[in-house]
């Protein structure tokens, strides 16, 4: 017994059903995942649905035919092993590979909070001291400025016991 595995288009889905029990004169059984899921395709960057398939069948003649078939669907192919010690090897080390993706993303998710984490605890300052900023900039720019003397002319209204203090300043 032979396995093809792979990821089809949605719509594409019933017609590969039909035409691959036609190919094989119903010899070949297909099944699909319940749930079609969005992946983004790689190469373009967009998101698609696409359904996962799995056909089954006996034969090498028939395996090629397949094969071409799935080419012609734009369907993606992954190998599945013929016999069941090579498909534990690969289930094995396909987990190694999930188990190795997930680790390095936990580390680079620790590295990141460590580089972003020292900026982070002084945030709060730093968004006090801009708005400080900010408004001290905004009055300045209300004052009226003399090009000939370089001199920069401010009104305001202040109260009569802090005059003393706005002077020394």
């Amino acid at each position: 017994l032979r396995m093809l595995a792979g990821l089809i288009d949605v719509d594409k889905k019933e017609s590969l059903r039909r035409i691959v029990y036609r190919v094989s004169r119903g010899n070949a059984l297909v099944k699909f995942a319940e749930d079609p899921q969005g992946f983004v395709d790689p190469r373009e960057g967009v998101e698609e649905e696409r359904d996962c398939y799995m056909i089954m069948f006996s034969g090498r003649v028939l395996n090629d035919k397949i094969g071409r078939l799935l080419q012609t669907f734009g369907a993606s192919r992954f190998g599945v092993p013929d016999t069941a010690l090579l498909l534990d090897r690969r289930l094995a080390d396909v987990g190694r590979q999930v188990d190795e993706h997930v680790q390095v993303k936990a580390e680079a998710l620790r590295q990141k909070q460590r580089l972003v984490g020292r900026y982070t605890e002084s945030l709060a300052e730093t968004e006090v001291l801009v708005q400080r900023e900010k408004t001290v900039h905004a009055c300045m720019n209300l004052f009226n400025s003399r090009i000939s003397n370089r001199t920069v002319l401010a009104e305001a209204w202040i109260p009569k016991d802090q005059i003393g203090a706005v002077e020394g300043a």
